[in-house]
């Protein structure tokens, strides 16, 4: 066990549960390396194997997850725990989730593919993975629904792409994105460290550092399957501390590296930028152009016209295609016997009700922010409503952005958000989709109904 002995019971329940959950992802990344060992191919789109070597594969990383997310809750139950130890405990946890190979996501090959278009010359904002050779080794690894499909994210994730794709290598470019996820979320619990440390007095830390660090979503999708969301989580993280030390410059210039790697951020910027136009609009104003003014020089060596933002732009609004992993998707699903046409009228309601929705709850959060406590409750509660229920097209690392403005709302957000994400990580392991994940978004609005969370989140 990692840390000094100590005669608190709470500290030890917290450091042995949270060290124990290194164990269950060094297995879940053996896992990889025996489905790689078994289908002889790094690719997991479009990879066939006997039924029993699935149903094998799928038990033993499901328990693996299963494992660690019940480890997790139960070091959260240790209300008071102090920082000291926690630190390498985390660290331990992500080092060997960084261990597996992809398992879970064949999106590791897909980001790899637009770094390559780039370094080749071609804009991913243009063409997609499809315009590479045939027999591009980068190009083989893409999912067959994803050749055609342009790049969906920001400048900075482009150009982390194109870093780690240098060369004709893939093996080498896989070890240097699976590097770089890794140092960035070596980031993410250094700066949830610093965080937890200034926002959280005595025993209180440790809790809020454990659920924040070591949350095994954000664990196994950021370091384990090298997900871009991990500098959306940094992002957050790091504007969380600079917001409640007052440096709203930094602040804001968090939320926009953030916004220029995912558009996700965006909920959270706006209602930042509108806090301080109420206290002063002339910087906010400033700030806002500054916001802007990064943006240009970041898309700059990609810019051609409107048509290079025409690709993330319709991954934000959504297409009558995409739809997965929701109550959307199942109700999608249910209309299947009465013909292709019902399914196309139940995807248009439910994306029409959908963005309703999220329109009519920002305008009330544009409306009501006043404090920065709003600000963050009221994203809170935007990604909430459009993973529970907006969004027709759900992937649980999306769930991951909930995690950094969680832990700043008190225990009912904290357990709420922790219980929440290990669920979904655990389902997403089990092939019931859209079944699972409607489960755990039912279960999760009934208790969000039943507590006082929904008022703040208004």
């Amino acid at each position: 066990m990692i840390g000094a002995a100590t005669s608190d019971p709470g500290h030890r329940l917290g450091l042995r549960s949270a060290s124990l959950g290194a164990l269950c992802f060094t297995g879940a990344a053996a896992v990889a390396a025996v489905r790689l060992w078994l289908t002889g191919t790094l690719r997991v789109d479009q990879v066939f194997l006997p039924l029993w070597q699935q149903l094998a594969l799928g038990i033993a990383l499901g328990l693996c997850l299963l494992g660690a997310g019940l480890l997790h809750l139960r070091a959260l139950r240790a209300r008071a725990l102090p920082l000291r130890g926690l630190l390498p405990v985390a660290l331990l946890l992500h080092a060997c989730a960084g261990l597996a190979l992809p398992l879970t996501s064949n999106d590791l090959f897909s980001n790899l593919a637009y770094g390559r278009l780039a370094r080749t010359g071609l804009d991913p904002y243009l063409v997609a993975p499809v315009a590479l050779p045939a027999a591009d080794p980068f190009r083989s690894l893409v999912g067959d629904r994803w050749l055609e499909t342009k790049i969906v994210y920001g400048p900075l994730v482009v150009l982390l792409d194109a870093l780690c794709a240098g060369g004709d290598s893939v093996t080498a470019a896989v070890v240097k994105l699976k590097l770089a996820s890794l140092a960035l979320s070596f980031a993410v619990v250094l700066a949830a460290w610093g965080l937890c440390r200034r926002r959280f007095s005595g025993d209180r830390a440790g809790p809020a550092f454990l659920f924040l660090a070591c949350n095994p979503l954000c664990v196994w999708e950021l370091a384990g399957q090298s997900h871009n969301d991990v500098l959306v989580v940094l992002a957050l993280v790091a504007f969380a501390w600079a917001a409640l030390e007052g440096r709203e410059a930094l602040a804001v210039l968090c939320l926009a590296l953030g916004f220029y790697s995912k558009a996700s951020v965006a909920p959270v910027l706006g209602l930042y930028l509108l806090y301080l136009a109420r206290r002063g609009p002339l910087k906010a104003l400033a700030l806002a152009l500054a916001v802007a003014a990064l943006g240009a020089l970041l898309l700059a060596p990609f810019w051609h016209g409107l048509g290079t933002l025409a690709a993330p732009l319709e991954a934000t609004v959504g297409s009558a295609g995409r739809h997965a992993r929701s109550f959307a998707d199942l109700l999608y699903w249910a209309a299947w016997p009465l013909g292709v046409r019902a399914q196309d009228l139940v995807m248009a309601a439910c994306r029409l009700l959908g963005g309703a929705l999220l329109v009519a709850f920002s305008l009330r959060a544009a409306l009501s922010v006043r404090t920065l406590e709003d600000v963050i409750s009221r994203s809170l509660g935007f990604f909430l409503l459009y993973d529970l229920l907006a969004s027709p097209w759900f992937q649980p690392w999306y769930a991951t952005w909930l995690v950094p403005l969680a832990v700043l709302l008190g225990e009912e957000a904290r357990d709420l958000v922790s219980r929440y994400t290990v669920w979904t990580l655990v389902q997403y392991a089990l092939p019931i989709d859209p079944v699972g994940t409607a489960v755990v978004n039912w279960l999760t609005l009934r208790r969000l109904g039943r507590g006082r969370l929904v008022e703040g989140l208004r």
